[in-house]
């Protein structure tokens, strides 16, 4: 009788088994020396910025880290074309992070993320957007030059700002800049007055504007004070011809400044010119008197028949002629254009 022994086959099957194991094992243990799988879990990067910044200022940026080790290598990406655009990359072996992007050089929303990586390790952030705005501008307009103590009307425009703005101007004294009175407004436009420089002499003023987040300084500008001796206090408001008889001057004085200065001659001792505050009470521009039957151009009435007009003898024989009570002007092209700039209501402080 033939017996067939047939050889069991566990012994090979707990072999192989045995191989896979030690394969098993192993692979864990390189997974584990690298850093890489579940035995470090995996690594993320937030990121945040400034919502808002000024064209072409730094906006900050900050971010934390987790699940890398050693030095990791930061970019900032910003989205240009429809392509991820690097910017300057940092390093940092913290779990936290601050830097700074200034990419953006027209107003507008950017959007950008951050890549870390440490070299085995990679991650990404979520995107974030910073808008740029406009700079603002403070532009500014000042008057010509005035009396020491006059006020000087300064306007400007504000430009970029938002909410209420408080407008400080400084001038140059001792060296430094010296502040004056700040004043706070909420319009685009804005019209204010200084009164520094108790000496005659130019003088260096700038403005600063603030809205507490964003500031402007605007260009400087010269202040030229003469002295004040010649000009009585009631011209250095509003819109005067201030008229002095010792001087024979004619000065048409506007917010404290003076804007031209003429020759005048007055009325003769039998007819002379009054003294006093009066204002202009009516023009006009070819007028010929009723009562001497002579021209009187670009007369000014301010005194029943007294007027500021050019006189053509005056003109001829200077000083040594008199008016019949008028004040005489000789330089024609003068008169014409201080006629179109006076109005009716006016002041005319004779002195």
């Amino acid at each position: 009788m033939n017996t067939t022994h047939t050889t069991p086959s566990f012994p090979r099957t707990l072999s192989v088994w045995k191989i896979l194991g030690s394969l098993i094992l192993g692979l864990a243990l390189v997974l584990a020396g690298t850093g890489v799988g579940w035995a470090e879990g995996e690594a993320s990067v937030t990121a945040s910025a400034d919502t808002s910044a000024l064209v072409g200022s730094p906006a900050a940026l900050t971010g934390t880290l987790s699940g890398f080790s050693g030095e990791v290598k930061v970019t900032p990406e910003v989205m240009i074309a429809g392509r991820w655009s690097s910017a300057a990359s940092f390093t940092v072996s913290a779990e936290s992070f601050t830097s700074a992007v200034t990419f953006g050089s027209q107003p507008g929303a950017y959007t950008w993320r951050v890549v870390a990586t440490d070299g085995v390790r990679t991650a990404v952030s979520r995107t974030f957007t910073i808008t740029r705005v406009t700079p603002p501008e403070l532009l500014v307009s000042v008057g010509g030059p005035a009396a020491v103590g006059a006020p000087v009307a300064i306007h400007g425009w504000l430009e970029g700002f938002r909410g209420t703005v408080r407008v400080t101007p400084q001038v140059i004294n001792g060296g430094g800049w010296s502040s004056a009175a700040s004043f706070t407004t909420s319009a685009d436009f804005f019209a204010t007055s200084v009164t520094f420089g108790s000496q005659p002499g130019n003088y260096t003023w700038r403005l600063v504007a603030t809205d507490g987040v964003r500031t402007a300084v605007s260009r400087t500008f010269t202040i030229t004070r003469a002295a004040s001796s010649s000009i009585d206090p009631r011209c250095l408001s509003g819109r005067a011809l201030c008229i002095s008889k010792a001087e024979r001057k004619l000065r048409w004085v506007v917010g404290g400044q003076v804007r031209t200065t003429l020759d005048v001659r007055f009325g003769a001792v039998a007819s002379p010119t009054r003294n006093g505050s009066f204002s202009v009470g009516w023009k006009s521009r070819n007028h010929v008197s009723s009562l001497y039957r002579s021209s009187m151009p670009f007369a000014m009435f301010f005194s029943g028949g007294q007027a500021v007009h050019y006189s053509s003898d005056f003109a001829a024989r200077g000083y040594s002629g008199a008016s019949h009570g008028c004040v005489n002007v000789r330089d024609y092209q003068a008169i014409k254009r201080l006629f179109d700039a006076v109005r009716v209501g006016d002041k005319v402080i004779v002195y």
